[in-house]
């Protein structure tokens, strides 16, 4: 039987590539439902924010978003069945019109039930110089070991908690995210940890080797579930 932890990232360096962090912080608590919000940019990374998340089945459901403490602003998602008893059905919504450089609070809804409140912010305005953190990392995927099946990498989950305790403005994962996208319960696996750093900062991963399938395009499992900007006619961003 498979355990969802959340972890606390005690104090501690590790390096992520060329990246020395060290740091302490507490990663958000779960939620029964819905569960695994993703953020992403579909639109300007200074105006607008895209979030993402899913719940066992179709239905009405509603993104808030605020300045902390002040009072929400709100917008219908969208769902997208992806056809999985495992994954469930994808929500998404995006809002636009924000602040630059502008920290906000944000929660959703689906199947009735709401998450509870999450702060991210928005880039800085195009050429203003500000400064700002981002983090590249990738290949954190699992293995399949005989008998046992697809086993987390055992590091991953601290470099994810390590990631989220420099509070990057975006993360960019380079891809191999799991083993073999093809097997819908891989990324149940690691999407149970995710939120350590999506439910805060865009997570953008690109699509790796061992991330496609089954099919191309719409019928992946990347694109059932992640949503991201499009340049081609499928509507997807392989």
């Amino acid at each position: 039987m498979k355990t969802k932890t959340w972890r606390t990232a005690s104090r501690s360096f590790l390096v992520v590539g060329s990246l020395l962090v060290a740091s302490a912080a507490v990663v958000p608590s779960a939620t029964a439902a819905p569960r695994w919000l993703r953020l992403s940019w579909t639109q300007s990374p200074s105006t607008t924010v895209t979030i993402a998340w899913s719940d066992d089945s179709d239905g009405a459901s509603q993104a808030e978003i605020r300045l902390p403490g002040g009072t929400a602003t709100a917008t219908a998602g969208t769902s997208e069945d992806t056809q999985s008893g495992t994954l469930g059905v994808t929500y998404h919504a995006t809002f636009t019109g924000l602040t630059p450089s502008t920290a906000y609070e944000y929660r959703v809804q689906s199947a009735g039930s709401w998450s509870t409140w999450y702060t991210t912010r928005t880039a800085p305005t195009p050429g203003s110089c500000e400064p700002f953190t981002f983090v590249s990392v990738g290949d954190g995927r699992g293995q399949e070991i005989p008998v046992l099946g697809y086993t987390q990498s055992q590091q991953w989950p601290g470099v994810m908690s390590l990631i989220a305790a420099e509070n990057p403005l975006f993360v960019i994962h380079s891809g191999d995210y799991v083993y073999d996208g093809d097997v819908e319960e891989q990324w149940e696996t690691e999407l149970d940890d995710l939120m350590t750093i999506s439910a805060l900062s865009p997570f953008l991963l690109s699509q790796g080797n061992h991330d496609d399938g089954p099919g191309e395009g719409p019928t992946a499992n990347y694109n059932k579930l992640f949503v991201y900007s499009t340049s081609n006619p499928d509507s997807t961003e392989d």
